[in-house]
């Protein structure tokens, strides 16, 4: 029994930790500028029925409780979203559904963002806003994961300034697709 409620308890710290990212201020353009629609990718369906099944043998073993469901993805500035120009830069929106998902993060393999350029993430009616993520996010090796954003669909935006066009560069190689509430878990 204790070996279980540890491991909860740490999964829920480490939760927390992972909401609480460095964001710094701001809010996205698309805020306060009319943009056109974003793309949509639809991620693929999880196996939830057999994701159930294996938390319930996980239990029986005293394995920590799964959140979530990783599937690999290959979106880049490059080939996906769109590009939009601004009063003083561009914007790069994708959105992404993940259908019956409780909520949505991203893992990136690359995540190098120049001086003044700003990443959001946030559900359709902006009632759920991540970031600003800017190039102080950077680690070493180049990665980044965001926290979960709630909700089925999620809508990442990059603001570039003119002045480094083209100089961000961002790859999300995984995406998690939450079948669980994180949101309930870590209150």
């Amino acid at each position: 029994m204790f070996k279980p409620l540890l491991l909860i308890s740490i999964s829920i710290l480490l939760l927390q930790k992972g909401i609480a990212q460095i964001a710094s201020p701001g809010t996205p353009t698309s805020k306060h500028v009319s943009l056109s629609k974003a793309p949509t990718v639809i991620l693929p369906a999880i196996p939830l029925q057999q994701l159930l099944a294996e938390d319930e043998l996980d239990k029986k073993t005293g394995q920590p409780p799964r959140f979530g469901h990783k599937t690999s993805a290959d979106y880049k500035l490059s080939n996906s979203g769109l590009w939009s120009s601004v009063p003083g830069g561009r914007v790069w929106r994708l959105r992404v559904i993940g259908r019956g998902a409780r909520s949505i993060h991203f893992l990136f393999d690359e995540f190098r963002l120049p001086p003044g350029a700003t990443l959001f993430l946030y559900n359709d009616d902006y009632s759920y806003v991540a970031g600003a993520f800017t190039q102080a996010n950077e680690q070493p090796d180049g990665k980044f994961a965001t926290a979960p954003v709630k909700g089925e669909a999620v809508t990442l935006e990059l603001f570039e300034p003119s002045r480094y066009q083209n100089k961000s560069r961002l790859h999300i190689a995984q995406s998690v697709y939450a079948y669980r509430d994180l949101f309930d878990l870590a209150d």
